[in-house]
């Protein structure tokens, strides 16, 4: 039977505990609160979401003072996840897929969580692509070439709850990147002189994989981005709503429950 450490609040096989090696030990009990994982404060937001998908009650601990972590900053701070013992195998399995490199597929190796290194490449893909592809739709001088600007779109992205949902691909170069939120897609972009070459698929394929993503939502003209997700088991529904502040109308697709898609490579990039 498993023993558990009150004071580590770790279950483990065994008469030590392997944290603290204290042998004061005892039987763990089906709600005793267990050690799951550790990870970046920048990926707590994507593993809480995993685990609320899974209906998995979770209990968070950040490892770093408020003071401190305004010091150091807000990527650098660790959290450590918490269940209870009775749900421990389950977190521990969507802990190893999320987390690990076993069950990735082959043919997407360069498919990693992005990083705070990452962001100024992350910021060039997001202006200049959404320049090229939007600026016919929306023709907004304003937010194009004002507002959307490099340096400004690296700060927004700095922000642990919103770095911590991207995937990106990077082959040596960072070529496109995925946002994830709960089971919504929430962003597709592939570098303008990398489009055409498989990584947009392999980012939604990859997605559609490891997480639990039904939906998103496109814009209603962008009929490249509809075209690509349709081919990805992605179908359009009645389900529109104005893109804020515009006049233009965004439309919500969802995926197919069989999950079948016409294989087809080439994507392009879309909201």
């Amino acid at each position: 039977m498993a023993r558990y450490c009150t004071e580590c609040e770790l279950s483990f096989d065994g008469e030590y505990c392997p944290a603290c090696g204290r042998k004061s030990v005892r039987d763990v009990r089906p709600d005793d609160l267990c050690f799951v994982t550790e990870q970046e404060a920048v990926w707590s937001d994507m593993l809480a979401d995993v685990l609320e998908q899974r209906k998995i009650s979770f209990l968070q601990k950040r490892m770093l003072g408020a003071g401190l972590a305004l010091e150091t900053g807000p990527l650098r701070e660790k959290v450590r996840f918490y269940v209870r013992f009775g749900q421990l195998a389950e977190a521990n399995e969507a802990v190893e897929e999320l987390f690990s490199a076993s069950g990735v597929p082959e043919d997407v190796p360069a498919i990693r969580r992005a990083a705070a290194e990452d962001l100024s490449r992350i910021a060039e893909i997001l202006v200049f692509v959404k320049r090229i592809k939007f600026w016919p739709i929306f023709q907004d001088d304003d937010y194009s070439f004002n507002e959307l600007q490099v340096i400004r779109v690296a700060e927004q992205y700095s922000d642990p709850a919103v770095l911590g949902r991207i995937l990106v691909y990077d082959d040596g170069i960072v070529k496109g990147l995925i946002r994830i939120e709960g089971k919504e897609i929430v962003e597709l972009y592939v570098d303008s002189f990398f489009q055409n070459r498989g990584i947009g698929s392999a980012l939604i394929e990859y997605a559609k994989e490891r997480y639990p993503v039904e939906f998103l939502w496109a814009i209603e003209k962008n009929r490249d981005a509809i075209r690509f997700y349709e081919r990805h088991g992605f179908h359009l529904t009645d389900i529109r709503k104005f893109e804020e502040g515009t006049t233009e109308y965004l439309v919500r697709m969802e995926l197919d429950s069989s999950g079948e898609r016409e294989e087809t490579e080439g994507e392009k990039s879309s909201d």
